[in-house]
């Protein structure tokens, strides 16, 4: 009997043994599959981060009325869908970033930084002001899952190695929304309010948010992961449901002949710029003749004559040149920080040049090929030394923004993004004059994130700072208005440059140090604490303690574009 006891223990442990190696071997390549550096754990650690970070902000804001049920289905699926798309991804799928994971971690934050925004008494959001609070809390529930929906239709895909027919999308979207209209119905009376307009709106809405999400990745591929491709197509359709409703809302007042705000024209200037630079890039797309440079300016000019100045002229009493003009010199603050701006402008262009110069003497003629996707660091880039000026001089930008006068920041952020957006096409378009020494001076300063045929991490870095801007938008100063700043303008750059100065122990499976994440913490509490001192703005140190600390380690673990991710994450945990 001692002895059968003895064999059977040896072969239980043996059995042990080998299942215990075929799981490490198992999810080691799983680790492999998921692209090159980051690992299964990194991103399994950063979806854990995010989702404790989801839980404290919903339950300690008590102006949400999200239920535990619908708490509690948003983490499971977040979770499991995240770990869904680490099992099925295929290495052979060539339309998504390198050396990244799917990001389904994504998806949530610019939801739930919306609702919560909107759900705080105190804010006055440019973005979708006076829409009912039930349609909000529908739309919002509707473009998160709408997001997971894309990301369970490339899961189905590599499953059935098969792209699914129109039929199926169409049903899986249904179902979807259906979900979320059973979800929204069964938890809150408010629905009652709404019409058959405004579900009609919501589901077209979604609709476009799908297509858009779908093709992102196919029309600039390389250039995304699926949760940063969600979003970038979920601040789409929120800021044109935005721009829709504010257009609506100007009209009744000029209807009733009330007179439009400073703030309120200010607000429409901005959204019809963006809206404009959107209508050009649709164009571009759809028309391939006005890529070539004289369509190009011709449909710069068309879509100004044709869109731009006649909402503008609806909406403005005197010519929008002269609006912009007053607008500027209504006070010697805004004067001051118009000037102030403009030398920032200039030093980024001197940056460029005197960084970009050394390289280019370097560069060969086949470097120049207008289609290199493929970019490796062989010695014609900067280094991450360099890159981080920009990202100090985005603190020089911000800070007496925010200090000053937080209304002209957004305007002026808002228009800073459809320049690069414009730059960035006649870059990617090599449009006479200007786009071959943009491509040769910016190809410069990209990094390995950058490896579709655009260069978005400049862009990210302004989306970033100005996120917290557009989705809480009020004269009184928060402290979550300081969330790209602390994240990326010191977080992420203290960060960087402590790591690579004295780094020596690094986290697991990154190339991120322990040292930097430490150095990145403690300077973000000494600037919050500079904050509290000079009275600038009311500091719960509980909530700014927890958002610092798990902000930085969400910065040390994903695989995701920290400059989209880092400034929505923080300020979900400080509103």
């Amino acid at each position: 009997m001692e002895v059968d006891a003895i064999k059977y223990k040896t072969n239980c442990w043996d059995l042990g043994k080998c299942l215990r190696s075929y799981i490490f071997t198992h999810w080691k390549s799983l680790g492999t599959l998921i692209g090159g550096e980051p690992t299964l754990m990194t991103e399994m650690r950063a979806t854990g981060i995010v989702l404790l970070g989801i839980l404290i902000a919903v339950l300690s804001n008590t102006g949400l009325r999200l239920f535990p049920a619908n708490l509690f289905a948003l983490c499971l699926g977040i979770a499991s869908t995240q770990l869904l798309t680490l099992l099925c991804r295929d290495s052979s799928e060539n339309c998504f970033r390198r050396n990244a994971a799917f990001g389904v971690l994504c998806c949530p934050l610019l939801p739930i930084c919306r609702l919560l925004s909107i759900s705080s008494p105190e804010i006055n959001s440019l973005f979708m002001p006076n829409i009912d609070y039930a349609f909000q809390v529908m739309f919002l529930q509707g473009s998160f899952i709408a997001s997971l929906v894309v990301v369970c239709h490339n899961l189905l895909s590599q499953i059935f190695k098969r792209k699914l027919d129109v039929g199926t999308r169409l049903l899986l979207l249904f179902c979807v929304g259906a979900l979320v209209m059973a979800s929204f119905i069964t938890t809150t009376k408010a629905w009652r309010s709404l019409d058959v307009v405004h579900f009609v709106a919501w589901f077209a809405v979604l609709l476009i948010q799908y297509v858009v999400h779908m093709r992102l990745t196919r029309w600039l591929p390389r250039s995304f992961t699926l949760g940063e491709a969600a979003v970038v197509s979920q601040g789409f359709t929120t800021f044109t449901v935005s721009a829709g409703t504010r257009y609506k809302n100007a009209l009744e007042q000029l209807l009733q002949n009330e007179h439009l705000t400073s703030t309120l024209q200010a607000t429409i200037f901005v959204q019809t710029a963006i809206m404009s630079c959107f209508l050009v890039l649709l164009l571009l797309f759809l028309v391939p003749c006005f890529r070539k440079t004289i369509g190009y300016y011709a449909l710069v000019v068309g879509v100004a004559a044709a869109f731009s100045l006649p909402v503008l002229l609806v909406f403005f009493d005197e010519n929008f040149v002269t609006w912009c003009f007053n607008y500027i010199t209504a006070n010697d603050v805004k004067i001051q920080l118009f000037f102030h701006w403009s030398a920032c402008c200039l030093a980024s262009v001197v940056i460029v040049y005197v960084n970009a110069s050394p390289y280019l003497v370097k560069l060969s003629s086949s470097v120049k090929d207008s289609n290199s996707k493929h970019r490796k660091s062989d010695g014609r880039h900067v280094t991450t030394t360099v890159r981080k000026q920009f990202h100090f001089l985005a603190m020089v930008v911000l800070l007496p923004g925010l200090l000053l006068d937080a209304e002209m920041l957004f305007v002026a952020a808002s228009c800073a993004f459809v320049v690069l957006v414009m730059l960035e096409s006649l870059r990617v378009l090599r449009v006479a004059p200007f786009g071959e020494k943009l491509h040769e001076y910016l190809q410069v300063f990209i990094d390995d994130r950058d490896e579709g045929i655009v260069i978005l991490t400049h862009i990210y870095l302004l989306v970033g700072c100005s996120s917290p801007l557009w989705l809480h938008h009020n004269s009184a100063v928060h402290v979550a208005l300081y969330s790209g700043f602390l994240s990326l303008g010191i977080g992420d750059t203290v960060a960087s440059l402590a790591g690579s100065a004295f780094g020596q122990h690094r986290w697991p499976d990154t190339k991120k140090t322990v040292e930097g994440t430490l150095c990145s913490v403690l300077a973000q509490l000494i600037f919050v604490f500079l904050l509290d001192m000079t009275g600038v703005t009311e500091i719960m140190w509980a909530k700014c303690l927890t958002a610092v600390l798990l902000g930085s380690l969400l910065e040390a673990f994903t695989t995701q574009i920290d400059n989209l991710l880092l400034p929505m994450f923080m300020y979900l945990l400080l509103i």
